[in-house]
């Protein structure tokens, strides 16, 4: 595993996931899917099918995650910051107290210097445990993971995800998995059409 992956939270790996279906969708893949333009049968059904629980998915993960995540992360970095500061501050005066030279200490009676030194002790466990504290924090997302998740999630749903986009002339943007889906869907009123005239 390389370094930049082990520094991605989950949702850094659900970015990069989500970026790769992306340019399947609007590379490749996607071009072979739009073969089945409005085909009938079994076999296009369920492509449909499954882009459009795909597309349902992904308009959830954007509506119900993202979106709700992050206005929360402004602060949770402020919070993480703040508790940095504090462990690495309780680590270095445990590590002080710990490790003071005796001629520093020199003049206080010997209770208090091995108090100093015990004491040293807690808080530099105090600032292990923050420490350990904080390595669960970084399982966060990141606020640059979530705006590459928004990015390409509006990029694949358009303004199904997020209304706001639209083209210069005000009408609804549509993304790319929506273009495909689009591209696939089956002529149904057209077939009824000739269905009922025989």
């Amino acid at each position: 595993m390389n370094d930049a992956s082990q520094d991605k939270t989950l949702f850094g790996v659900v970015a990069d996931g989500l970026e790769k279906f992306r340019m399947e969708v609007e590379g490749g893949s996607g071009r072979k899917i739009r073969a089945i333009e409005n085909r009938q049968g079994p076999i296009p059904e369920l492509v449909r099918g499954l882009l459009a629980g795909l597309e349902q998915a992904l308009t959830w993960l954007y509506k119900e995650v993202i979106v709700k995540i992050e206005p929360y992360l402004t602060s949770a970095d402020a919070v993480v910051a703040t508790l940095e500061v504090a462990v690495y501050s309780l680590e270095g005066l445990g590590r002080e107290l710990q490790f003071t030279e005796m001629s520093e200490l020199q003049g206080l009676p010997n209770e208090i210097q091995g108090g100093l030194k015990e004491v040293g002790g807690y808080i530099g466990k105090a600032g292990d445990a923050m420490d350990y504290g904080l390595k669960i924090i970084h399982l966060l997302p990141h606020p640059e993971e979530l705006g590459e998740a928004r990015t390409t999630l509006e990029a694949l749903l358009g303004s199904r995800a997020n209304p706001q986009l639209v083209d210069k002339s005000g009408k609804p943007v549509s993304g790319s998995l929506e273009q495909l889906l689009t591209a696939i869907a089956a002529v149904k009123s057209e077939q009824n059409r000739l269905t009922a005239k025989t």
